[in-house]
């Protein structure tokens, strides 16, 4: 999970909700590229001004709302989006942002591979079977622990189901 999605201390990382600059750091790492995939531009910006030696600074303190999604189709579409941006912000800069980014897309590779060995081979079934059920399992803990954390737990099957749409579209 990234940083600012926990924000549980202040310290370096590779990208903030919401940033919040001084003048001159555009005229030194340049404005936000208009050609760059528009729901990652921030992110385009980060790694120009890690390039340029500077800090992607997230402030634990700072409590930011976010209004999700209206529907689960929405939030799936979102996450397709970020990670088709993400994509074009390695190509563009021939090198991924950090490793995280290809955990999703990793995981959906190894179960597509595993899917379509399964029916010939007893322990590529087995080895898919282990993976998915440990994938529900550390879903299902961290959505628990993110419900528990709003005192909500009815909100844990949800959290679950937002959970892997959003890795699946990030996959995708």
């Amino acid at each position: 999970i990234s940083p600012h999605r926990t924000a549980r201390r202040s310290g370096p990382t590779d990208a903030v909700y919401l940033g919040l600059y001084r003048r001159e750091l555009f005229y030194r790492v340049g404005w936000f590229d208009e050609e760059s995939a528009v729901i990652s531009e921030e992110v385009d910006f980060y790694v120009r001004v890690r390039a340029a030696g500077g800090l992607v600074w997230l402030d634990a303190d700072l409590i930011i709302g976010y209004t999700p999604r209206a529907s689960l189709i929405n939030q799936f579409k979102l996450y397709f989006r970020y990670g088709g941006a993400k994509v074009a912000i390695a190509q563009k800069y021939k090198t991924l942002i950090n490793l995280r980014q290809l955990v999703a897309p990793g995981f959906y590779g190894v179960v597509s591979v595993l899917a379509i060995v399964a029916p010939f081979w007893i322990y590529a079934a087995g080895a898919l079977a282990l993976l998915l059920a440990g994938y529900v399992v550390a879903v299902s803990v961290c959505a628990f622990r993110e419900s528990a954390l709003v005192h909500n737990l009815s909100l844990w099957p949800k959290v679950v189901i937002t959970m892997m749409a959003m890795h699946a579209g990030y996959a995708l």
